[in-house]
C-alpha cells in the first residue's frame, strides 16, 4: 500500500474541514461586527482568529492552500511580513518541501541535480587530484563518481511522466555512453547547438540519440 496518497488525502480532508470552520467563523464575525455588542464582537473575533491560525499551522494539501497561507502572512503591512507571522514560516517551508516532493518526476529531477553537482566538483579537480581510473581514483574523485552512480540508479529506476523527466533520462544515458575523460563538454552541459555542430563526429546510434535529446529539449521549452 502506498502511504503517501493516503496521507495527502487525509491532509486535504483536514484542510477542507478546517477551512469550512474558518468560513463559518468569518461569517459570524462579519455578522456581529456592526451590531455594537462588544462582548459578542470579541468572542467572534477570537474564534475567527483561532480558526485562521489553525489553518496556518496545518499542512497545506496543495498549491492554492499554500498561496492562501502566504497571502495571509503577507497581508499585514502592504505585503511586508508581520513579526507574528515569522513563527509560522517553518510550517510553510515544510509545506513547500512536501509539495515539491509530490511534483511529477521530482525524484528524477533531484537526482539529476545531484549528478550535475558531482560532475561540477569532479571538473574542478586537477588530473593529479583525480588520480587514475576506477580502482586508482583518488578519494575525492571516487566520492564524485559514487554520487553520480547513485543518482544514475535513481534516474534509471524511475518511470518518467513528463517531457523534462524523459529528457533527463535520455541525457543521463547518453552521458554514460561517452568517454568522459575525453571531455564531451557540449553533451555534459546540454548545449544543443554545440551538439549539432559536432553531430558528424559520432557514430550513427549516438547521432540518433542526439536528435531525440534535441527534440525533447525543444518540446520542454515549448511546453
Amino acid at each position: 500500500m502506498n502511504v503517501q496518497p493516503v496521507e495527502r488525502d487525509r491532509t486535504a480532508c483536514n484542510w477542507q474541514i478546517a477551512m469550512q470552520h474558518f468560513l463559518q467563523a468569518e461569517a459570524e464575525y462579519q455578522r456581529v461586527a456592526p451590531l455594537g455588542d462588544v462582548a459578542a464582537q470579541d468572542d467572534a473575533c477570537n474564534a475567527y482568529s483561532d480558526a485562521r491560525w489553525d489553518l496556518i499551522r496545518m499542512g497545506a494539501p496543495d498549491l492554492p492552500a499554500l498561496r492562501w497561507k502566504l497571502d495571509y502572512i503577507l497581508e499585514g503591512s502592504n505585503g511586508s511580513l508581520d513579526p507574528y507571522g515569522l513563527d509560522h514560516l517553518t510550517q510553510i517551508k515544510r509545506d513547500i518541501a512536501a509539495l515539491m516532493s509530490h511534483a511529477p518526476d521530482s525524484s528524477i529531477k533531484e537526482a539529476w541535480g545531484r549528478r550535475l553537482t558531482a560532475l561540477r566538483i569532479y571538473n574542478t579537480l586537477t588530473p593529479l587530484e583525480r588520480g587514475g581510473m576506477d580502482d586508482e581514483r583518488s578519494p575525492a574523485a571516487q566520492a564524485c563518481w559514487d554520487e553520480i552512480d547513485a543518482a544514475d540508479e535513481i534516474i534509471r529506476a524511475a518511470t518518467a511522466t513528463t517531457i523534462e523527466g524523459a529528457r533527463i533520462q535520455l541525457h543521463a544515458a547518453m552521458l554514460g555512453m561517452i568517454d568522459f575523460e575525453k571531455g564531451e563538454v557540449a553533451l555534459i552541459t546540454g548545449d544543443m547547438e554545440g551538439l549539432a555542430e559536432r553531430d558528424e563526429d559520432f557514430e550513427y546510434p549516438m547521432r540518433l540519440a542526439f536528435s531525440a535529446l534535441r527534440s525533447l529539449s525543444a518540446m520542454e521549452k515549448a511546453a
